[in-house]
């Protein structure tokens, strides 16, 4: 067995083992899902509560920043236990109550929409027909849709409706799996509400915890990097759930008051959706704009246009005026990453990975930066970015890629500067 004190060795012996679980997690990748699919069903109580414990640890600790302040005033761990206690039921009252409001405002609202829609649809069709063809009548191509919309909406009603009833249908036919279906979730949401006021609880006690394990398992300075990692991590995503949520409560008040300025129908029910749906980055407020034009059209096709004409300028003042001020850049990662993480993290998780993709990489996108900027400064290398109009353009075609490469970023060597000065 002396071969195996070789480096070499090792290395190979590494390398070969690596390429070995790769093959076989590639060639029984369903089992392996299936597997990974049973462990989460399993696991998934507590995963929930630790969602859940994330988001209400965000305004819990700062409710434990202000409660009694002063603690030479009010010294003894008796009174650190009350202000746990305190924190975190007034941090579930409020989370509660926040939940109740939405549904009470939202749902007779949406009642009553949906009824009024329903009594609408006939003339409100009419109009759009009659308001179309005045509009666009020099514009046939834009007619010609509108108008086919208009003659065959009966149609469209008619399988919409059949396509609910089947809908029911299914859910009255399968009634015990639906009750069975709906007894485990609510089951799985309290056994999560638990777990999560259980954790929050006792989060120092948890968190030391796992730094005495990392600590044991691990050298110091692999536990120093993860322990980094980790709370990076963590702020991350606190800064991304207070900034969404802020966000979501500047959208509301300032669609809510828009909207009734200019008497637009339904202010209230589409304030709350957008504001609701703005949690979901970049695309959840344009997601609301589409059902407020959809709700407002039936009854005013004028108003929707305006509806739509006042979302663009809201949501351009909030985002680029107000956002920047009252929120500021929460997660540090460009527009161009943002849109690239909602559209990936949707492909695959759909919501939850929306909103998870974001900060997630938001973390990779800082770790990665470091890591490059660590590499430049071990190499003494510094680079600027030159504008375009402050290069010079050379009429001679024959150039040297590099030079140009240089002349755009301004490629210097820390070494030469020094010697320079």
């Amino acid at each position: 067995m002396g071969y195996l004190k070789d480096e070499k060795v090792r290395k190979i012996l590494f390398v070969g083992t690596c390429l070995m679980i790769i093959f076989f997690a590639l060639y029984n990748i369903d089992s392996l899902w299936k597997l990974a699919q049973y462990l989460i069903g399993v696991i998934f109580p507590f995963i929930l509560g630790g969602a859940i414990a994330f988001l209400l640890n965000v305004p819990m600790r700062q409710l434990e920043k202000r409660l009694f302040r002063n603690r030479k005033k009010y010294p003894g761990s008796k009174w650190q236990t009350l202000r746990r206690v305190i924190s975190l039921i007034v941090t579930l009252i409020l989370a509660l109550a926040i939940v109740g409001l939405i549904t009470y405002l939202v749902l007779p609202k949406l009642t009553d929409t949906i009824t009024q829609l329903v009594k609408q649809i006939p003339s409100g069709v009419k109009n759009v027909s009659n308001w179309a063809k005045t509009t666009f009548k020099d514009y046939p191509y834009i007619l010609n849709p509108i108008m086919d919309f208009t003659e065959n909406w009966q149609d469209l009603l008619e399988k919409g409706v059949n396509l609910i009833k089947k809908y029911i249908n299914n859910i009255l036919s399968g009634s015990i799996d639906a009750v069975s279906g709906i007894i485990s979730g609510f089951i799985t949401f309290i056994i999560g509400l638990v777990f999560s006021i259980y954790v929050l609880s006792i989060k120092e006690k948890l968190g030391e915890q796992a730094k005495k394990i990392i600590y044991a398992m691990l050298k110091k300075d692999k536990a120093d990097v993860l322990l980094e990692v980790a709370g990076m991590t963590h702020r991350t995503f606190s800064h991304f759930i207070a900034g969404q949520c802020l966000e979501a409560c500047i959208i509301f008040g300032l669609f809510i008051i828009t909207l009734n300025i200019f008497d637009i129908p339904y202010a209230l029910l589409i304030s709350i959706i957008i504001a609701v749906l703005s949690l979901i980055p970049i695309v959840g407020s344009f997601t609301g704009c589409a059902i407020g034009a959809l709700l407002i059209l039936i009854a005013n096709p004028v108003k929707a246009i305006v509806f739509v004409v006042l979302f663009i300028v809201v949501i351009q003042i909030e985002a680029n005026v107000i956002y920047p001020h009252v929120v500021g850049n929460q997660v540090g990662l460009p527009g161009i990453w943002v849109l690239a993480s909602v559209t990936i993290g949707g492909n695959l998780f759909g919501i939850v990975g929306m909103l998870v993709f974001i900060p997630l990489v938001s973390v990779l996108y800082s770790l990665f930066r470091t890591f490059i900027y660590k590499r430049l400064n071990a190499k003494n290398i510094t680079i600027k970015t030159v504008q375009p109009w402050e290069i010079e353009d050379d009429d001679d075609m024959d150039y040297d890629p590099a030079e140009k490469y240089k002349k755009a970023v301004m490629i210097e060597s820390k070494t030469d500067n020094k010697k320079k000065k």
